[in-house]
C-alpha cells in the first residue's frame, strides 16, 4: 500500500481566490486542472468561499461561477449573514447530501449528527 497518493486522500480544499496570502487570484486553468486531477482519481473538490462568496469576486455571486468549475462542496460564511451573525453554511451536491442525510435500507431518514 502507498503512504502517499490518491487512494489515500478523501478531498482537496482550495480558495479560489487566496486571501490570505494578499488576494491573489489562481493562474489561468489552475481550478480546472484541480478538478479533472479531482475527478480522475475520485476526489472530493471543496471551495472554501468564505472570502469570495456572494458577490465579493468580480460581481459573481461565487468563484465557482466566476470561474466556471463546479466543486463538490463549498464552504460558506461571512457574506451569509452580512457579518451580524456569526454563521456558516455548506452547500453540497445532491449525491453527498444524500449520503449525509439519505434514506437507509430499512426506510425512513437518518442523518449524520456532526454538531
Amino acid at each position: 500500500m502507498t503512504l502517499h497518493g490518491a487512494s489515500n486522500i478523501a478531498a482537496v480544499v482550495v480558495e479560489p481566490v487566496s486571501g490570505s496570502a494578499g488576494v491573489l487570484p489562481p493562474p489561468v486553468g489552475y481550478l480546472e486542472k484541480i478538478r479533472s486531477i479531482c475527478d480522475k482519481h475520485g476526489i472530493l473538490l471543496v471551495f472554501d468561499e468564505v472570502i469570495t462568496g456572494f458577490g465579493r469576486i468580480s460581481g459573481s455571486p461565487f468563484a465557482t461561477s466566476h470561474f466556471n468549475v463546479t466543486p463538490n462542496l463549498v464552504a460558506l460564511a461571512k457574506g451569509l449573514t452580512g457579518a451580524v451573525v456569526p454563521a456558516g453554511a455548506v452547500v453540497a451536491q445532491e449525491n453527498i447530501y444524500d449520503a449525509v442525510v439519505g434514506q437507509h435500507a430499512g426506510g425512513g431518514s437518518i442523518e449524520f449528527f456532526h454538531g
